[in-house]
């Protein structure tokens, strides 16, 4: 199978993740469009579940309130006013007392009697204020108390309207999840279908990115949308069987691996002179009385791996497995290599059996 160079490798696998990103972000899009839908108003509930009467109500009360205070205020500042004028009126009075004893003429004794009926007019209007200042505020004590019950009551009902809120609200996300997971797991379905189908081809990339971006954005939907506490449970869950896949792809690659595998596995122990079923060092020509391991082989094999095998003239089986590892090749009577495809002296490809 042709891979291209290390270069294009790189550039399909650049292209790939930029493809994906994309991918998140147009079904980022459509996602988005879908949580811009307008759930429930709490303010439309709420007034529903106050009423207009119980509105009214309130503000009539309390429209009524605040007159009683404007009215109580001025009541106030006139009383004030009062009782400074019955100071200065009972400041006087004290003054013509003490020259009544003194005075002689009748002039005098009628001034002094026209300001005491002054003094007593103002008190008389003093104490009518008083009253009128304890009525109003009466009034307004039960005033007050009818708006704390209606304010009581509307308190009772904004969490009843909270509750009810809550409910609608928890169905319009129950609403946006349905649509979110309804354009996201047909997506999911078709990729990973067309994923399967197009394995090995051009377009397995193409699916493959969207595969990819699909079950990232579906991480983000549940996330979004499911408890914390069963969010836990899923992704959990989906990690163990993603994990449980991959464990399952590992073993069967080990156990039972394809072909392509298995010939990558033989090649890479042939160069490092080693018998692709039980790595026994493969002791021909000057390496006979040398040993090494996979790991080793580099240092005991310095300049001998891109060297052809020396000394093989004859058919050569593995002293440890049995296993053939050169054979002579029916088209060219040369040795060739027993677990490889060509001769790699004329180049006849043998038939391979990759079967236990």
């Amino acid at each position: 199978m042709k891979k291209g160079t290390w270069a294009v490798r790189m550039g399909i696998l650049l292209a790939t993740i930029s493809l994906g990103l994309l991918f998140f972000w147009l079904i980022g899009f459509a996602t988005h469009d879908i949580r811009t839908i307008q759930g429930p108003d709490f303010q439309k509930v709420l007034k529903r579940s106050w009423g207009s009467e119980s509105q009214e109500r309130l503000d009539s009360v309390s429209a009524e309130i605040a007159e009683l205070n404007r009215e109580i205020r001025a009541r106030s500042e006139e009383q004030t006013l009062k009782a400074s004028g019955a100071k200065n009126m009972e400041a006087t009075l004290e003054q013509l007392n003490r020259q009544m004893s003194l005075a002689q003429s009748d002039e005098e004794r009628q001034r002094i009697n026209q300001t005491l009926r002054e003094f007593l007019d103002f008190q008389k209007e003093y104490q009518a204020l008083l009253g009128v200042i304890n009525n109003l505020t009466l009034k307004r004590q039960v005033l007050e108390r009818e708006r704390d019950e209606a304010i009581k009551e509307m308190q009772v009902r904004s969490e009843e309207a909270r509750k009810e809120w809550a409910k609608e609200d928890a169905r319009h996300r129950v609403w946006l999840a349905v649509l979110e997971l309804a354009l996201l797991l047909p997506l999911l379905a078709l990729a990973v279908v067309a994923l399967f189908r197009a394995k090995g081809s051009l377009p397995f990339r193409l699916w493959l990115a969207l595969a990819c971006a699909v079950l990232v954005r579906l991480f983000f939907t549940l996330h979004e949308y499911l408890p914390t506490r069963w969010f836990k449970y899923v992704a959990v869950i989906a990690i163990i069987v993603v994990v449980l896949r991959l464990l399952v792809y590992l073993v069967a690659l080990a156990t039972r691996p394809r072909p392509a595998r298995l010939l990558l596995q033989y090649r890479q122990a042939y160069e490092k002179y080693l018998c692709p079923i039980c790595e026994y060092p493969v002791r021909v020509g000057p390496l006979k009385f040398l040993y090494w391991t996979r790991k080793s082989a580099g240092k005991v094999l310095v300049g001998m791996q891109k060297r052809p095998f020396q000394g093989l003239s004859e058919p050569y089986n593995c002293p440890d497995c049995g296993e053939s590892l050169f054979e002579t090749c029916a088209e060219c009577g040369h040795i060739r290599h027993s677990l490889m495809e060509h001769c790699e002296h004329c180049g006849a490809r043998k038939k391979m059996n990759f079967t236990e």
